[in-house]
């Protein structure tokens, strides 16, 4: 595992395959995610509505895993890739 700051994990999922990581939730509880901002690999009928991915406190990623949109907190003190 390698320890890396929320830019560093948006660079990572912004890139040509998906990436495995874990992070730790607000509840204490760590969250397993394969994660990317790639649109190629996100289907077509899952793509965001809008241009702008992410919010303020929260940058939103598309877990394959789940086959759904989920959120790091932009204040996340542990985030691994994996």
């Amino acid at each position: 595992m390698k320890k890396v700051t929320i830019e560093e994990l948006k660079t990572n999922l912004n890139g040509s395959s998906p990436v495995n990581f874990s992070y730790e939730k607000a509840d204490g509880t760590t969250c397993n995610a394969k994660g990317t901002l790639n649109l190629k690999l996100i289907p077509t009928l899952k793509h965001p509505k809008n241009e702008s991915v992410s919010r303020n406190e929260k940058l939103d990623y598309f877990d394959l895993n789940k086959d759904g949109w989920r959120s790091v907190s932009l204040n996340c003190k542990t985030i691994n890739l994996v």
